[in-house]
């Protein structure tokens, strides 16, 4: 299928039978919102008080709720990808996804937090160039006019950037969830996939290599594991 067509048939599954399934997607994260705020209100409330065990129990539920809260926003976003490419249901999406990460030791987390930092220190150095831009078309005054509009045109340049990286980490999560798709269904439809493919092997393979030569591969290698478990 060409990509213009899968476009609108992901649109026309937006519209229609998968409108459910976004819906319920900004339920999960509308609830996930209302438990962060009510987290930050318990945090704020403990901090003010006097009982020291309160505030540590607060804190360590708020630190084991970030993560909670990270995990379920990337897999949301993923499943959502997920179903605009395979046309599935929410539910299945997410499943899918997430056995798909986990079969691919979890490279789709590094793909995201990679993207994520990259284009967030790109914004942010674009931004401050913009802003001493600003700040030398305006004359290189030390006023206090020539600084406010050298911070203002690099704010205005930042939140504008992030908008644009937003885009762009959903960009590269749909590329690297359709890679995956291809790898794991064998799909190559052109020679560069099938070098792709080809560079992604070696590079498993010389890991597992890797991993070998180090001692505790003996111990612990799939072989050894199997082992086990047949005698256990």
């Amino acid at each position: 299928m060409q990509g213009g067509t899968r476009a609108i048939s992901s649109l026309k599954w937006t519209l229609t039978s998968n409108f459910g399934s976004l819906c319920y997607c900004s339920l999960i994260l509308t609830i996930i919102e209302i438990i962060d705020r009510m987290l930050e209100t318990l945090r704020d409330q403990a901090r003010r008080g006097d009982n020291i065990a309160l505030k540590i129990v607060v804190e360590i539920v708020a630190c084991c709720w970030s993560c909670v809260q990270a995990w379920v926003e990337f897999l949301t976003r993923m499943a959502v990808i997920g179903l605009s490419i395979t046309g599935d249901g929410f539910c299945k999406s997410a499943q899918d996804v997430t056995a798909m990460l986990v079969r691919h030791n979890l490279d789709g987390v590094f793909v995201d937090s990679f993207a994520s930092f990259t284009t967030t220190c790109l914004a942010l150095a674009i931004s401050v160039l913009m802003g001493l831009g600003g700040y030398i078309a305006g004359g290189a005054n030390d006023d206090l006019q020539s600084w406010a509009g050298a911070i203002l045109t690099a704010i205005i340049s930042f939140v504008v950037l992030t908008a644009i990286s937003g885009i762009v980490l959903v960009t590269a999560n749909t590329h690297y969830i359709c890679y995956v798709l291809d790898l794991d269904h064998n799909y190559q439809p052109t020679p560069s996939t099938q070098q792709i493919h080809s560079l992604y092997s070696r590079a498993i393979e010389a890991r597992i290599g890797a991993m070998k030569k180090d001692k505790s591969w003996d111990k612990s290698g799939p072989g050894k594991r199997a082992a086990a478990g047949g005698s256990a």
